[in-house]
């Protein structure tokens, strides 16, 4: 069976996951071609992290849902692929960012990571 990828679907269940533990989060959307060529190597990503109990959660975001939308409009995301860490500011409602801008291979990832 395919590795199942953690899906945030709206900006509540990501602001309770957050509070737990930063989150590499995948923006995407179904038509989008690129999304789906790096999905094989996002799933592997997801797999290891869980794998070696790494501190960040890998997850995706489809932008084409209502509620996703809104996810990806918090964070100003308006073309896919994207990539963030995001993760919790002092402030307990506050959440951050940082875009990842490098390889979308296995190894690239998890080293950023």
């Amino acid at each position: 069976a395919e590795f199942a990828v953690a899906r945030i679907g709206t900006k509540a269940n990501l602001l309770g996951v957050v509070k737990k533990r930063p989150v590499f989060l995948k923006f995407a959307a179904p038509g989008c071609s690129f999304c789906r060529k790096m999905q094989p190597a996002w799933q592997a990503l997801a797999q290891k992290a869980q794998e070696n109990n790494h501190t960040a959660l890998v997850a995706e975001v489809d932008c084409s849902t209502v509620k996703g939308k809104e996810v990806c409009d918090q964070f100003g995301v308006k073309d896919y692929p994207q990539m963030k860490m995001v993760y919790q500011k002092s402030n307990p409602v506050a959440v951050a960012s940082v875009a990842y801008t490098g390889g979308r291979t296995l190894a690239e990832m998890l080293e950023w990571m």
